[in-house]
């Protein structure tokens, strides 16, 4: 029995250098120590203490059952059900259920619950953060330390740091010279339709008895009656032109629209388009996130010029009982003392020809179903004719497109205003050409028998006269309204 006991303790002592070899020889998944959560990279930190820990860390051990790989010089303890990734050398001790980032540079600790990842350099985690990051919503992408619209910002578009130049704006991500100002003339978007420089074509400058530019042609003055204004020797539409947003010489920046006379951020955060906050049609806000039908009346702010019909692009009013304007108004149901475009939310401007149908995945008026004695009127106008609409997608421009000259093709210009263009349950048209496909032809044609609408009496100005009151419909259930889109 003694000498059996005497043996005992260096049996003791050989099992367990062979299991310490065993142990060594296993080490390939993680240098782990037994009896805790193993990673899977080797050379990782010595001990994970949480069960649950699956993320692969490089220097210090984890307290939490962090999922979220630890970078390199990663010197902080993370807690809670960590999933974020960190980068680069994070100092600072992620708190509770952190699904964020953490950034080259962060030294702070982020708050319980932090959802948001932690921007570059974040100096503003020096010290434990008070509340949670937001990160960036409603589409944005964050570039550096903020949030910006990649769809429509001219410093980050399409991309973070990709700037548009020469007075080139973003629309869907692209760079490029857009409507109104849709011509490239060395290196500059300019509006061929009122600019002296290069009125109608780029190089054609207005001079001598024809001084101003007027719809794409050398005139002698500007045509006051549709709408224009003379500012210098260009003739402007101040409810659109961001170069005279209002009044003359009132320019907007380059991350902004001028909608009504007033400059807009392109970035908004409505979402649904109408001012009194109930869309009629393309109800839809995931499938059509930036056109809305909004129902109301409007009479043009009494009549008053530059505030009348819907196209050129009328005035915003300053009234506080038009700051909700539409159907679902309690206090101004009818729109007295209202511009057409008071129906659409601020950042939303009246639809211009061609943006309808790129805005319901080329469905146009068909992508919603529009009830009997419906229709809500577009920022469109025609040469005549019938179906000679206008776009801002057109081509041509000059003397050949006027108010009666039926030419197919035309841009849009604040002097082609005839008839009216929308959707619902008018007169059928041909999209292709219209965008829309109902118009209310000659005098209102067949919308006047709804009741409710007036479109004057000249007959080839209908788009500037337009008005619509639904207080004076045959029924109830006619629907009168616009098209609002959304300020890209």
């Amino acid at each position: 029995m003694h000498r059996l006991a005497h043996r005992t303790p260096l049996l003791a002592l050989t099992l367990a250098s062979f299991v310490g070899l065993v142990g060594l020889a296993g080490c390939s998944g993680g240098s782990d120590t037994a009896g805790t959560p193993q990673d899977t990279s080797v050379g990782d930190d010595t001990a994970d203490t949480a069960t649950g820990d699956t993320g692969i860390d490089t220097t210090v051990s984890d307290t939490g059952s962090d999922t979220g790989a630890d970078a390199t010089g990663d010197t902080g303890v993370d807690t809670g059900t960590d999933t974020g990734t960190d980068t680069g050398t994070d100092t600072g001790t992620d708190a509770g259920s952190d699904t964020g980032a953490d950034a080259t540079g962060d030294t702070g600790v982020d708050a319980p619950g932090d959802t948001g990842a932690d921007v570059s350099a974040d100096a503003g985690d020096a010290a434990s953060e008070a509340s949670t990051d937001a990160g960036c919503t409603g589409g944005a992408i964050q570039c550096g330390a903020a949030c910006f619209n990649s769809t429509t910002d001219p410093a980050n578009c399409g991309g973070c740091g990709k700037t548009c130049t020469g007075g080139q704006t973003c629309s869907a991500g692209t760079c490029g010279c857009h409507y109104p100002t849709s011509t490239s003339c060395s290196s500059a978007c300019v509006d061929t339709t009122s600019d002296t420089n290069n009125c109608g074509g780029c190089g054609t400058k207005c001079s001598g008895a024809t001084p101003v530019c007027s719809n794409g042609s050398c005139v002698a003055s500007c045509n006051t009656a549709s709408g224009q204004t003379a500012c210098g020797a260009n003739c402007v539409t101040l409810g659109s032109d961001p170069a005279n947003c209002g009044a003359c010489g009132k320019a907007c920046a380059t991350s902004e629209n001028c909608s009504g006379g007033v400059c807009t951020p392109r970035i908004t955060v409505d979402p649904i388009g109408c001012a009194d906050g109930t869309r009629e049609h393309f109800t839809d806000q995931t499938a059509y996130p930036s056109i809305a039908a909004c129902r109301g009346g409007w009479d043009g702010n009494g009549g008053t010029a530059g505030y009348t019909g819907v196209f050129p692009s009328p005035l915003r009013t300053t009234s506080a009982s038009c700051a909700k304007n539409g159907n679902s108004s309690t206090t101004n149901a009818k729109g007295a003392g209202c511009s057409a475009i008071d129906l659409c939310s601020a950042g939303w401007h009246l639809c211009a020809g061609g943006e309808v149908q790129p805005r319901t995945k080329g469905l146009g008026c068909t992508a919603d179903t529009w009830p009997a004695q419906s229709f809500y009127a577009a920022a469109i106008g025609s040469t005549g004719c019938f179906v000679n609409c206008a776009l801002t997608t057109g081509t041509l421009s000059g003397p050949s497109c006027t108010n009666a000259s039926c030419t197919a093709g035309c841009q849009a210009n604040p002097g082609i205003t005839n008839d009216v263009y929308g959707c619902g349950q008018a007169l059928a048209v041909s999209a292709s050409t219209c965008d829309v496909n109902q118009t209310s032809n000659n005098a209102c044609g067949t919308i006047a028998a709804y009741g409710g609408w007036s479109c004057g009496t000249d007959g080839v100005r209908e788009s500037v006269n337009v008005a619509f009151d639904p207080s004076t419909t045959v029924n109830p259930s006619v629907e009168g309204g616009v098209l609002c889109c959304r300020d890209m």
